[in-house]
């Protein structure tokens, strides 16, 4: 029915680079996925990294829906009047007693990520 056949050594030394290349080329982690596109979700504000002088927000962090816990820096389209310091810090309350969420819009790059836009 079946014929087993050995592979040569040689043959073998030249698969196995091929089998890594083509699979790092296929393989990769959502968490790792950059993208220039932006990415709306409801989130959880669990941090707030804010300035030395406490007048600014400078990154928080967030948990989505599916786990992933984002650290993003604030964009300049984003104002720091209405989404100051101790209104963000507010949601890190919330977020943990109540599960209240908020809506961000991030672009994440080879860099860093990015907020663009933030709503209640």
């Amino acid at each position: 029915m079946f014929e087993v056949k050995t592979v040569s050594s040689k043959l073998m030394l030249w698969a196995v680079p091929i089998m890594l290349v083509a699979g790092a080329a296929c393989g990769g982690s959502s968490e790792t996925t950059v993208s220039n596109e932006p990415v709306t979700a409801r989130v959880i504000v669990t941090d707030v990294h804010v300035s030395a002088d406490d007048k600014r927000v400078e990154y928080i962090t967030v948990l989505t829906d599916d786990g992933e816990e984002i650290t993003m820096k604030l964009g300049v389209g984003i104002e720091p009047a209405a989404w100051g310091p101790s209104h963000l810090l507010s949601h890190v309350g919330l977020g943990k007693s109540l599960g209240l969420k908020i809506e961000v819009t991030y672009v994440r790059t080879n860099e860093s990520v990015t907020a663009t836009q933030l709503s209640e």
